[in-house]
């Protein structure tokens, strides 16, 4: 229980919490074919009821749930969405270029952020604070280097990925960043004059 990450455990509840909060939806405007079967629904219901209460358990749920809640504004990136997809995808295919349980949950965030109403502005939101997370860790590395003179995280699988999938990341970073997602054309600028 010690090492549960908090933040993990509630992005997890929080898609199928997009996933109910649609069967609800669909049910309240009467589009039956957009229904989940009734024995699904009572499990999911069951799961995410059960979810929440065990996340509110731990010291800093509220603080968490709080945090996530704060700053909804019911406006969505639908174009940010779909440009973080191949990279979150992408990942799939890279198990050693990030620790399993931060690419379980932007797959889960992903997937909630494809839904609608405030639990998929959620997903989004974190969706988007966890690549601008790893990708700004990237350019702190980068800028450490620098410094250090030290290259060895050239040989990161990590590294490896951000070259491979250069474009992508630049496309998403110009649509989450506009004219900020400069400092990434640069870092690139720096990794390829070490690696040649």
């Amino acid at each position: 229980m010690a090492g549960i990450r908090l933040k993990r455990l509630y992005s997890a509840g929080n898609t199928l919490r997009v996933a109910y909060e649609a069967d609800a939806k669909a049910e309240n405007l009467g589009r039956l074919n957009d229904m989940m079967p009734p024995l699904i629904t009572a499990v999911l219901k069951d799961l995410v009821e059960t979810h929440g209460l065990f996340f509110i358990g731990f010291p800093n749920a509220a603080d968490i749930h709080a945090q996530m809640l704060a700053g909804l504004t019911g406006q969505r990136r639908p174009e940010e969405i779909a440009a973080a997809e191949p990279l979150v995808q992408s990942l799939e295919n890279r198990p050693l270029a990030l620790d399993a349980e931060d690419q379980a949950a932007m797959a889960d965030d992903l997937a909630a952020a494809k839904g609608k109403g405030p639990s998929a502005e959620i997903g989004e939101k974190t969706l988007r604070a966890r690549l601008w997370n790893m990708l700004g860790a990237f350019g702190r590395a980068i800028k450490a280097v620098t410094k250090s003179g030290g290259k060895e995280i050239l040989k990161h699988y990590f590294i490896d990925w951000v070259r491979s999938y250069e474009t992508l990341i630049a496309s998403w970073l110009q649509i989450a960043q506009g004219s900020a997602s400069g400092w990434f054309t640069n870092m690139m600028q720096v990794l390829r004059g070490w690696i040649g």
